[in-house]
């Protein structure tokens, strides 16, 4: 899986506008379970997902549990300062939808930031002289 950039800036006049964002739709569900997908792969989590969403596939009940559930076991797995609360059942606003989106985002970025701090080679600086003993 390839880590798909979220949407995290839903508005309110997205939905009166009748925009793109303004729907939740099967390219959402989709690209939401896929980053669910890249992290639970990361923190070994073991996660259950769906990402082969269609337009015709009505949200279950127990789909959007187990996808607020992925997001909660997600945001346990790595603490990122600053972090929304988790969504609850049903993930039925934009609001919800943003705070979803936007944990999975801080912490793949945070943990890929964590990742580039990691000093390499066993040496915090390279090329020091440090004499012969």
């Amino acid at each position: 899986m390839v880590w798909i950039e979220p949407v995290t800036d839903r508005k309110q006049s997205d939905i009166q506008n009748k925009t793109r964002k303004g729907y939740a739709n099967a390219d959402d569900f989709n690209r939401l379970e896929n980053n669910c997908g890249v992290l639970s792969d990361i923190f070994s989590l073991g996660l259950q997902i769906k990402t082969d969403w269609q337009r015709t596939d009505k949200p279950t009940e127990s789909n959007q549990k187990r996808i607020v559930g992925n997001v909660e076991k997600i945001y346990g797995a790595f603490a990122v300062p600053g972090n929304p609360t988790p969504p609850k059942y049903p993930l039925n606003t934009f609001q919800k939808w943003n705070a979803a989106e936007t944990i999975l985002l801080n912490v793949y970025n945070g943990y890929n930031q964590l990742m580039d701090s990691i000093i390499r080679a066993g040496e915090a600086f390279s090329g020091d002289d440090i004499g012969v003993i």
